[in-house]
């Protein structure tokens, strides 16, 4: 009896002490999440996961828990019952935010109307976000233009002087470089964990919102997104008559008017 009480002691501290690192297998992510616990500036996250069960419904239809770490802590964040669950959903309007430039300039969400958006947030430090860039990147070649664009917002404390280098480095093209300050746009958003992504409607509304690391170029996502912008897309116009070869303006027979 007693070698048996002393094993069950035993068991049970082994586990508070994994538990207490992220480690437990009911609990933990796999390998990004005992990277994060190792992380000096990355504080527990505990709805991460239930908002990862509800969030990842991908683009695509792909559901189940992906690679995810919790946003970083913020400096002089406000009281946590001012904080957004798991922030706007799926038909809410995105929040008015503004974002830091490589120039040091700001650029604003909302500049950006009229345009489907694919906003991502996500930081050099973490593992999934890393994973996905070059898919991004191979996304907003594909489709990019005045139509559509992918936004990538950092969440790095040394803002573009660690953005630019590992863009070098990666031979990441078409992405810009944005800055999220003092992690404004996180909070806006209700970010739990990185990487956050959400397609925008032309009108600014939030068309999804995926929690988790993904191959953005993937056929059927991007043919997701090509829907999302055919959606809004203005009808295309009657062609204008041809000019006559005299000067004269040519009106097809059978219109009224005509003569």
């Amino acid at each position: 009896m007693k070698r048996k009480g002393l094993r069950g002691m035993l068991l049970a501290v082994s586990a508070a002490a994994l538990a207490g690192l992220g480690l437990a297998a009911a609990g933990g992510g796999g390998q990004g999440d005992r990277h994060l616990s190792s992380h000096p500036s990355w504080s527990p996250a505990p709805s991460l996961a239930r908002h990862g069960a509800a969030e990842n419904a991908g683009l695509d239809g792909d559901r189940g828990r992906r690679a995810v770490v919790p946003a970083r802590p913020v400096a002089d964040p406000p009281p946590r019952s001012h904080l957004p669950a798991a922030g706007p959903g799926a038909g809410a309007l995105a929040p008015d935010v503004a974002f830091l430039t490589a120039e040091d300039g700001h650029v604003a969400l909302a500049d950006y109307r009229g345009r489907v958006v694919l906003l991502n947030f996500w930081a050099t430090w973490c593992g999934p976000c890393l994973e996905e860039m070059p898919s991004l990147d191979r996304l907003q070649a594909a489709l990019g233009g005045p139509d559509f664009v992918v936004l990538t917002v950092s969440q790095d404390r040394d803002g573009a002087a660690a953005v630019v280098p590992w863009y070098r480095r990666m031979g990441v093209e078409h992405l810009p470089v944005l800055i999220d300050e003092r992690a404004t746009a996180a909070r806006a958003f209700g970010l739990t964990g990185l990487p956050t992504t959400l397609l925008i409607d032309r009108d600014g509304r939030i068309l999804n919102r995926v929690l988790g690391g993904k191959e953005w170029d993937r056929p059927a996502t991007m043919a997701m997104i090509e829907r999302a912008i055919a959606d809004g897309a203005a009808p295309p116009s009657a062609p204008s008559p041809a000019p006559h070869p005299l000067g004269e303006t040519r009106v097809p027979a059978g219109r009224p008017g005509a003569g």
